[in-house]
């Protein structure tokens, strides 16, 4: 334990004061404790750490609570061996807020301001606090202490409690419950043995996000409020004022990049980011504090579904100063797709011809404007209520895949950019000219059908590249590309915003506008 003092965040981040009222225990079937009477019995147990009293301090840890959990009992000798070396000096509590999941048992939460060192070093500051108590034995026991998020401890979120259960079951059932909530030990749940020794952190500035705690449907999308992000030293911080939503962040909501389980929890989604630059990291040349930005967050940083996001210098370029926050937001991921399949990959020229699948979605939309730039014919599908979306694209020809088969009108073509996949793509095999090449950006194209009809084929891996977004950016102002914007929802409704991606019929892009654009 490094740090050995404060109460709960500190080295007392698993202590189990005693509750008393007024000096005497409470007695069992008496009236639930309330605010006043737990705050006081917590401030027992700072005094009791605060004047190094180390019998009194022992004598507010629950016995039972460190019976029940052996890696308790070294925890409990590791704070009576630290207290001797901590100097506590000061502390005050606010925020204190109670609720009672049951009547034998109250949950805590609070501030404490503190000022003391340990070790020699000064580890004064403001720190979220938590605790449970129970009714046992005749009186009230703190059974649990840790650092916590106030916000997420409250009685409808923690689900239903068995009320017939022994409180020690019950107390057990609530502290692996918040656990989980607040994400404090990772895998907690299938642990054999609760840890009860959590990483003591300063109180940092929250911000608002949408976060997954597992994998699953657009259901595990949760509003939260979770700590800022601070930027590392090859790092930005932007203040997102809009975030895309695409495809892919069904695909990482559902598990789909992450079969071996190794990404910790929470996860906050969102590839696509606008914003202006907050702060920057001491390696950061390109950037400074109040840029407008857009940029395509990688899987490595925090998503854009958030108040604040963390973008290195190559995955971001200025933003597009003919766009707005929400338009700019509707750029990176799909507009770097459609770049990399089509100028990286298949390095298509003027002249020559591309088959673009889906292309009123959004790397469809992108892909017709790129190739049209590079001066290629271009031929697109899409539904009946899309096909003039098509040719104001830019598009040659538009086939309504509803009524006809595309492989009737595109023939011999150099490229083909499948974003549909099955048998969209089987049957794309045939339609593309020997020495020509098919990108797909949702299977990877079978090595039998490419050595039949003498192609290449290739899955595409995007990666973000700051370069290629500025220049998509300027083709922007240079009006080369429109941005289609077709629906905006608030970070709140981003649950709303994937399922209607979802249904694969979006025109352009989908937008969470997330903060108020600068004036």
């Amino acid at each position: 334990m490094k740090k050995p003092f404060i109460l709960c965040c500190i080295t007392l981040i698993a202590i189990a004061p005693v509750c008393f009222s007024q000096g005497k225990p409470a007695k069992a079937g008496k009236s639930a404790a309330n605010e006043s009477t737990v705050s006081d019995l917590e401030k027992s147990a700072w005094e009791a750490y605060k004047n190094k009293q180390a019998d009194a301090f022992k004598a507010l840890m629950s016995k039972d609570y460190y019976g029940v959990y052996p890696e308790g009992m070294k925890t409990l000798d590791t704070e009576l061996a630290d207290m001797a070396k901590s100097d506590l000096r000061d502390y005050s509590f606010s925020d204190v807020k109670v609720v009672f999941p049951h009547p034998k048992m109250a949950v805590m939460t609070y501030k404490a301001k503190v000022q003391a060192s340990a070790d020699g070093k000064d580890i004064s500051g403001t720190y979220n606090c938590g605790s449970i108590w129970i009714q046992q034995g005749g009186k009230w026991v703190g059974a649990f202490h840790s650092e916590a998020k106030t916000q997420y401890v409250e009685t409808a979120r923690l689900g239903p409690l068995h009320v017939g259960a022994r409180p020690r079951r019950l107390h057990q059932l609530l502290v692996m419950r918040i656990a989980r909530q607040l994400t404090l030990l990772a895998g907690l749940a299938a642990s054999p043995v609760l840890l009860t020794t959590l990483k003591a952190q300063s109180a940092t500035p929250t911000m608002k996000a949408v976060v997954i705690h597992q994998y699953g449907g657009p259901e595990v999308l949760k509003y939260e409020d979770i700590p800022r992000p601070e930027p590392k030293d090859d790092q930005l911080l932007i203040r997102v004022i809009a975030a895309g939503v695409n495809p892919v962040d069904g695909m990482i909501r559902s598990g789909m990049f992450d079969k071996e389980g190794k990404r910790a929890f929470p996860i906050i989604l969102g590839g696509d980011v606008a914003g202006v630059v907050e702060k920057v990291g001491s390696k950061i040349t390109k950037f400074k504090a109040g840029d407008p930005v857009f940029a395509y967050v990688s899987l490595d940083n925090s998503g854009g579904y958030a108040e604040y996001a963390l973008v290195t210098e190559r995955e971001a370029a200025p933003k597009p100063k003919s766009l707005t926050y929400v338009q700019a937001a509707a750029v990176p991921i799909v507009a770097m797709t459609a770049w990399q399949a089509l100028v990286d990959t298949a390095q298509l020229n003027a002249g020559q011809t591309v088959l673009v699948h889906g292309g009123s979605g959004g790397v469809g939309s992108f892909a017709i404007q790129i190739a049209k730039a590079r001066r290629a014919k271009v031929i697109a599908t899409a539904s009946t209520a899309n096909q003039d979306f098509l040719r104001q694209l830019g598009a040659d020809t538009a086939v309504d895949y509803t009524k006809q088969k595309f492989e009737d009108v595109a023939k011999n073509v150099d490229v083909v950019l499948d974003s549909i996949g099955g048998d969209t793509l089987a049957r794309s095999y045939g339609v593309v000219k020997k020495g020509g090449i098919i990108v797909s950006l949702v299977a990877r194209p079978k090595e039998s059908e490419l050595e039949k009809h003498g192609i290449r084929g290739i899955a595409l891996n995007v990666e973000p590249n700051s370069e290629e977004l500025a220049e998509i950016g300027n083709l922007i102002d240079n009006k080369k590309i429109k941005v289609i914007v077709s629906q905006r929802f608030p970070l709140s409704e981003a649950m709303k915003a994937q399922e209607q991606v979802a249904t694969g019929h979006t025109r352009g892009k989908i937008v969470l506008k997330v903060g108020d654009e600068p004036k």
